[in-house]
Parts: structure tokens; C-alpha cells; sequence
């Protein structure tokens, strides 16, 4: 009698967590962050893209943009990671020496500085390219959504 209630509990017990996660998941409203929809954040903000009546042959243009600039940032974030491993590598050292290093230190950072402006300037140019797909009159009407949405994030 006791083996019957156990090939019962066992598949109910297993099944228990499946069925109360996504309860808890939307419960949570997970992925409803303003950050993730770029309401206040910085950068081309694709549902303002969106209300500009654009082209078939616009949007094959951002399209095929953006599919060379995941590519790219694909490539670019496999290098970051190296490149910040090896940052990661010399700060140590400069923190586990007896003495602080003030030149290296200097150096050091200069260099982090240095490749984060080099991301940022990547990024400008892959959104001035998507941007340049735009005509005058949409690129006109791009920057009155964005300077409507950044005074409401303001306030």
C-alpha cells in the first residue's frame, strides 16, 4: 500500500515546481523593465523607428544594418571579454604589489577608458548608419519623438 502512494507522490512532487514557477514568473512581470524597452534610456530607440512610416526598402536597409551589427557586436563582446580579462589580470597585480604602482594604476585605467570609448564610438556609428537610412522630414520627426519621450522621463 505504501509503494502505491509512492509512485503517486513521486511524479506529483516532481510536476509541483513546474506548475507554481511561472505563476511566480509573471507575477513578477519579468522583461517589463523601462530600461529594456529604452523609454529613458540612451540609444536608437526602435519603437520610435517604428512611427515613421518607413519604406519596405528602409526597413530591408535597417534590417540588413542591424544584422551586420549583431555580427560585429558578437565579435566585439568575444574580444571585450579578453580584453577585460586581461585588465582584470593587471589590476591585481597592481593591487596585490607591496606598493601602489601610481604610474601603472594611471596607465591602467587610461587604457579601460580608452576601450569603452572605443565601444562607444562603434555604437554612435552603427546608429548613425540606421539613422541615415532616414529621410529628412523622418529624421526630423525621429527627434521629436525622442525629445517627447525624454521630457516625460524628466519629470
Amino acid at each position: 500500500m505504501t509503494n502505491k502512494y509512492y509512485l503517486y507522490s513521486v511524479p506529483i512532487l516532481l510536476l509541483l515546481p513546474l506548475l507554481l514557477v511561472p505563476r511566480y514568473a509573471y507575477a513578477a512581470d519579468f522583461g517589463q523593465s523601462p530600461t529594456l524597452d529604452n523609454e529613458c534610456g540612451f540609444g536608437l530607440d526602435k519603437s520610435a523607428l517604428k512611427q515613421l512610416n518607413l519604406t519596405d526598402k528602409q526597413k530591408g536597409q535597417i534590417a540588413n544594418l542591424e544584422l551586420l551589427n549583431k555580427n560585429a557586436t558578437t565579435e566585439a563582446l568575444m574580444r571585450r571579454g579578453k580584453v577585460r580579462q586581461a585588465f582584470r589580470m593587471e589590476m591585481q597585480k597592481i593591487l596585490l604589489a607591496d606598493h601602489l604602482d601610481d604610474i601603472a594604476a594611471s596607465e591602467l585605467t587610461h587604457n579601460m577608458a580608452n576601450s569603452q570609448a572605443y565601444l562607444n564610438l562603434r555604437l554612435i556609428e552603427q546608429q548613425h548608419a540606421i539613422l541615415n537610412v532616414l529621410t529628412s522630414k523622418q529624421k526630423a520627426l525621429y527627434v521629436q519623438i525622442e525629445n517627447k519621450k525624454a521630457s516625460q522621463c524628466r519629470s
